[in-house]
């Protein structure tokens, strides 16, 4: 299946505009069930970095938490994460930040202040957990 939706339509933070990204990232979701990092602004998957998320949309689920990490990610980093917790069954979505992939002490110590229990790194698909 291919997307039609733009995702240039998540640069700005209007009501519709806001609508159209969470509609494009839920087809995007549904394309990525084990997981997904975008760039929205640029409208590119992100493959490289360690991502980590922030507390702000920590427990984001459904459309309406994609939407609330749409918005919160439009005002920061602009990447936004999705994926599954099979411990709860449930599909999270989250506002994220990324640093270096030679950064990851600074990446789990932001991920420490921000009340998270692990960073991923991209190019490896590796959970790291913070300790």
């Amino acid at each position: 299946m291919v997307l039609v939706v733009s995702l240039s339509s998540c640069k700005t933070e209007s009501n519709n505009q806001v609508s159209d990204c969470v509609d494009w990232c839920w087809e995007y979701y549904k394309q990525h069930p084990k997981g997904f990092t975008l760039n929205i602004r640029t409208c590119e998957e992100v493959k490289e970095g360690i991502v980590v998320s922030y507390k702000a949309t920590q427990n984001n689920f459904g459309k309406e938490g994609l939407k609330a990490s749409i918005i919160h990610a439009l005002s920061h980093c602009g990447i936004i994460g999705g994926w599954f917790d099979q411990e709860s069954n449930l599909y999270y979505f989250d506002s994220d930040t990324l640093f270096e992939e030679t950064m990851l002490e600074q990446a789990l110590e932001w991920a420490r202040k921000n009340n998270q229990k692990s960073v991923f790194v991209l190019s490896t698909q590796e959970t790291v957990t913070c300790q």
